[in-house]
């Protein structure tokens, strides 16, 4: 904030009443873009979470009427809320992490599917690793 102290001590110090005037309209307009960006954030956690709870009540329902489980309470609804947005968020942030580690995973050859094709080479031909070569059959 700006006091009139602070004012006068740089109208004293020979600043420009216009400069004075144009820091202060600079920082009010930086406060004001900011405050903009925190109620727009707001505004769309808040519809987020509104999403969230309508799609988990969804199957809460779902399963009531399909399954022999009966509906989720609401304080049941808001745990279960709670839980799939921060799975969702931590998925976010693992697939930031995975995208850092880009440069580092082994190379991988694209199948026209759009599965990355892994070669992986078994030397060892005792028992335990048939188990393994079984699994990655599986995976090809």
């Amino acid at each position: 904030m700006f006091t009139k102290d602070e004012i006068l001590a740089q109208l004293r110090e020979g600043t420009d009443a216009a400069d004075i005037a144009q820091k202060m309209a600079d920082e009010i307009n930086a406060a004001l873009d900011q405050y903009k960006t925190e109620q727009e954030a707001a505004k769309r956690g808040e519809a987020r979470r509104k999403d969230a709870r309508e799609i988990v009540a969804l199957m809460s329902k779902f399963f009531s009427n399909y399954t022999d489980g009966d509906e989720m309470s609401d304080d049941d609804i808001d745990k279960a809320t709670d839980a799939m947005l921060e799975m969702i968020d931590n998925m976010h942030e693992l697939q930031e992490a995975i995208k850092g580690l880009e440069g580092l995973a082994p190379a991988t050859e694209r199948q026209p599917s759009g599965k990355p094709q892994v070669t992986v080479k078994v030397r060892s031909t005792d028992a335990d690793n048939e188990a393994l070569r079984a699994f990655l059959r599986t995976l090809e």
